[in-house]
């Protein structure tokens, strides 16, 4: 798969082998050893160094090979397609169902359109293209179902699928927000054309992402979307439609109404090979959040054949770190409709008084919960540590930030259904120090009475509107100007001064 012959960014070797500054890191390609070969010749890369990297991968390959000759060769062949088309299944999208109309009744006269209903794309490009010689389209299994059905023929029709596709792939950008060219302005016309002659319209959705629906939204009364699938997301669509399966999938991403909504819009592709990722954490649905932008379809949605009832249990959680790395937080969930199927319940956490720079919430906790009709349970959403947590540039470091948090219980990022205070217990990230600001510091009734100790009674001499000028000033700032004149030996200040800020740690 390629190598790294040297683990750090400028190393040689000496005599004996080891590892000195002065050169650079050699990355040798999976076909090509050109670099190493070079870098030997020009004595760059010692020959004994070669023979370990080498060795290592061979150890490698070796041990693989002997765990695997110890564990029975088992094939079953139904069982894995089988596991393939559940998979397909459970993350397939419901975006739309209008009236119920998924799944299609037993004698609904369906006609299919599109020429990806009979070629269905089954993978992206680049290591995402998995070729073999199984395949299957929605149509033809549709057939095996419920009977031929028509294709590309409203005659005779009560109902209408048009499947649409979007491609896409590794090391290929995706150069506009729509489904292929060939259907991009047939569909909303074929659909529009059914609705007026009171057809019932599924749009079933074979792409790699977002695509653009404002033509044909308002037409289409239900849509569906698998995503790239694989060789049985025909198969898997097809039980969709008839009803064998219900889509149990959940969006990982947010369609919006249109690509000039979308976070990156303004930065890529960049000029001159350079692109500038301007977003920041505001990616995804944190960036639709913070800029207060319709989507189409938000990030989290997913429909169902059934509906639920879901109900947050209590509204005041506690979750110490020192003595925990996570809390549970009980959700009650309900079938209340006539099918079996599964929902997703999504906790987001949004931090009410934040150092930096944050989303308005972020997901930090699902759960899939399946149900049978009139089912019941208790569903805990497993909130951990990490997944509150952020990383502060300015720290370098993680931060598990404390004190109070939001706590949003939902089934997408915009259908909240529930509401909650978290109070977060354990070590502050971010003790007082002379890096804190003066409005910080008046916060905390035991840091103004330590810093007046110090500082010659500052905050109560100042007067509130000198305070108030100072709200964001740093407090080392501040008492080098106060301090300074009242003890002119740089030396000895110093040193008050970082006795003060290590008292001003502990508290």
């Amino acid at each position: 798969q390629g190598m790294v012959v040297s683990d750090w960014g400028a190393a040689t070797h000496n005599k004996e082998g080891s590892l000195d500054a002065g050169m650079d890191l050699i990355l040798c390609g999976p076909n090509d050893m050109t670099e190493c070969r070079k870098a030997v010749q020009e004595g760059r890369l010692h020959e004994a160094v070669l023979d370990e990297r080498v060795a290592h991968i061979l150890r490698v390959i070796v041990a693989l090979r002997d765990e695997q000759a110890g564990i029975p060769a088992q094939y079953d062949a139904p069982a894995l397609l089988q596991c393939a088309c559940d998979t397909v299944v459970e993350g397939s999208v419901l975006l739309k169902n209008e009236g119920g109309l998924l799944p299609l009744l037993a004698d609904a006269r369906v006609a299919f359109f599109g020429s990806r209903s009979k070629n269905m794309l089954e993978f992206g490009s680049g290591s995402t293209a998995v070729h073999t010689s199984l395949h299957s389209n929605v149509y033809d299994e549709f057939a095996r179902l419920r009977g031929e059905p028509l294709f590309e023929t409203m005659d005779g029709a009560d109902t209408l699928v048009y499947t649409a596709t979007a491609p896409a792939g590794e090391n290929v950008d995706r150069n506009e927000m729509d489904i292929e060219e060939t259907d991009r302005a047939r569909m909303p016309r074929v659909l529009r054309e059914a609705k007026e002659k009171g057809l019932k319209t599924v749009v079933l959705l074979n792409v790699a992402g977002p695509v653009d629906m404002r033509e044909w939204v308002d037409y289409a009364d239900s849509i569906l979307c698998i995503f790239l699938p694989g060789c049985m997301g025909g198969t898997a669509a097809a039980q969709m439609l008839a009803g064998d399966a219900t889509p149990a999938g959940k969006l990982p991403v947010t369609f919006p109404m249109r690509m000039e909504d979308t976070p990156s819009y303004p930065n890529f592709p960049g000029e001159h090979g350079d692109v500038y990722y301007g977003e920041g954490v505001f990616v995804g649905y944190r960036s639709y959040d913070k800029r207060d932008i319709p989507v189409m379809y938000p990030f989290g949605h997913g429909l169902s054949y059934t509906s639920f009832e879901a109900e947050l249990l209590a509204n005041n959680f506690e979750f110490d770190y020192r003595t925990g790395d996570a809390i549970a937080i009980p959700v009650r969930v309900k079938n209340t409709g006539s099918r079996a199927g599964s929902e997703v319940i999504q906790i987001y956490t949004a931090e009410e008084a934040p150092r930096i720079l944050r989303p308005m919430k972020e997901l930090a906790g699902f759960a899939k919960v399946k149900l049978e009709p009139g089912e019941e349970k208790v569903v805990r959403v497993v909130l951990r540590k990490d997944g509150l947590s952020y990383f502060d540039d300015r720290l370098r470091q993680w931060v598990s930030p404390i004190g109070a948090h939001r706590l949003y219980a939902g089934t997408s990022s915009k259908d909240i259904f529930g509401q909650a205070t978290l109070m977060v217990l354990g070590a502050n990230p971010y003790p007082l120090s002379g890096e804190s600001t003066i409005g910080e510091i008046i916060q905390n009734p035991k840091a103004v009475e330590l810093v007046n100790r110090y500082a010659g009674n500052m905050f109560e001499l100042a007067g509130e509107e000198a305070i108030n000028f100072m709200i964001d000033r740093k407090l080392s700032d501040i008492l080098a100007i106060g301090m300074v004149q009242a003890i002119p030996d740089a030396v000895k200040l110093d040193a008050i001064l970082q006795d003060l800020y290590a008292r001003l740690a502990e508290l």
